[in-house]
C-alpha cells in the first residue's frame, strides 16, 4: 500500500498507518530515493517527503495505479492536492 496517498477512501487505511510507522524510518534511514506501490487505482507522485513533510533527501513515492476499479469514484481527500503531492491522476 501507498504511505502516502490522496484519496479518501484509502487515506487512513490501517496498512497505511502502520507502513508509515515501521517502514518510513528504514526508508529515511538507509537513503531510498524513490518507492514504488500500488493498491490504489491511480496514478500519484509525491515530491520528496518524509514523515508528512516536504524535505529534499525524502523518497519520491510513485503509486503506480492498476486496472480495475476507477479511482474517480473515490473522491480525494481534498479538492486542493496536499502540499507533498507532485501530481495526482484519478481517471
Amino acid at each position: 500500500v501507498p504511505l502516502y496517498n490522496t484519496f479518501d477512501a484509502h487515506h487512513r487505511d490501517l496498512q497505511v498507518l502502520a507502513a508509515r510507522e515501521h517502514l518510513e524510518p528504514l526508508l529515511v534511514k538507509n537513503s531510498v530515493n524513490m518507492v514504488f506501490t500500488g493498491h490504489v487505482h491511480a496514478y500519484q507522485r509525491t515530491k520528496p517527503v518524509a514523515f508528512g513533510e516536504v524535505i529534499e533527501t525524502g523518497p519520491v513515492h510513485v503509486t503506480v495505479g492498476s486496472s480495475g476499479r476507477q479511482c474517480c469514484l473515490t473522491p480525494f481527500v481534498s479538492k486542493k492536492p496536499e502540499p507533498w503531492i507532485a501530481s495526482r491522476d484519478g481517471t
